[in-house]
């Protein structure tokens, strides 16, 4: 324990590394044990005396990021176009990535402007040829019938005329995307681009982010978002609006601070 605790606590890791530093410890002292090696595990004992590093990440994209990153997705293969419509759907509704990718086009009704959401992706980490959906969502709550604004209806429209297939987010051969394997690629093109960090949830909390400024209130919110319990929403919406305040009370008094004025630590130094 003392050698190893002693390691956490000088090695220049981060928190994230630490913890899974301790978890793959702990996998081998579990296994050590089992086979009589050593008499007890010390990783339950361990302390992560790291700092979590608590830095204000954007946890959404601009219309622009969106708009930069469909429109290099659309130059390329089918499969490419097909991601690029799983984004689009994912901006303007804020399905998880597994819905999406379950969604057949008899789920899009045109006439009434509605999606029907009621299943999703069953298995993650299978092959394409693989990959099955189900009848059974996060909570009860996600188990909806949306609006489709008219901005995604003429998305979809050029894209059914496009793909072939009854599955709306498919490969060139009509198979589920991997929702491991489309976020990886996702994310690989986003950054290319200088998107860093890019996400399928992120294009959730944009939805909400898009309502929140927009003057959208918390309740219609929940219900477009599909949160089960109105807390999740209302997390959000406090931060956006801590956040909305800090920026307010700054631009307010920056415009009365002296460009020239000497930092708090150089004031010390001259008083």
């Amino acid at each position: 324990y003392k050698e190893i605790q002693a390691f956490i606590n000088k090695s220049d890791i981060s928190y994230d590394n630490c913890i899974a530093i301790k978890k793959v410890l702990n996998t081998v002292f579990n296994f050590a044990v089992k086979n009589e090696y050593v008499e007890n595990n010390p990783i339950q004992f361990i302390k992560n005396t790291k700092v979590k590093d608590k830095k204000d990440k954007n946890n959404y994209i601009t219309f622009e990021e969106y708009q930069t990153l469909t429109n290099k997705l659309n130059q390329g293969s089918f499969n490419d176009h097909a991601i690029s419509i799983a984004i689009s759907i994912g901006y303007y509704t804020g399905l998880r990535v597994s819905e999406i990718l379950a969604l057949n086009k008899n789920d899009f009704d045109f006439i009434n402007n509605t999606i029907s959401v009621t299943k999703q992706i069953a298995n993650r980490n299978t092959k394409a040829k693989e990959t099955t959906t189900k009848n059974i969502l996060k909570t009860i709550s996600s188990n909806s019938l949306l609006p489709l604004v008219n901005e995604l209806k003429e998305i979809l429209l050029v894209w059914f005329d496009i793909n072939p297939y009854e599955v709306v987010v498919c490969n060139k051969k009509g198979l589920y995307f991997n929702p491991v394997n489309i976020q990886a690629k996702a994310k690989a093109i986003a950054k290319t681009l200088n998107i860093e960090g890019f996400h399928f949830h992120m294009l959730r909390h944009t939805l909400i982010t898009n309502l929140y400024t927009n003057g959208v209130d918390v309740k219609t919110t929940q219900e477009l978002a599909r949160h089960s319990n109105i807390n999740t929403t209302l997390n959000v919406y406090t931060h956006l609006e801590q956040k909305n305040n800090f920026k307010a009370l700054s631009s307010v008094f920056d415009k009365n601070y002296p460009k020239n004025t000497p930092k708090i630590q150089e004031r010390e130094m001259l008083s």
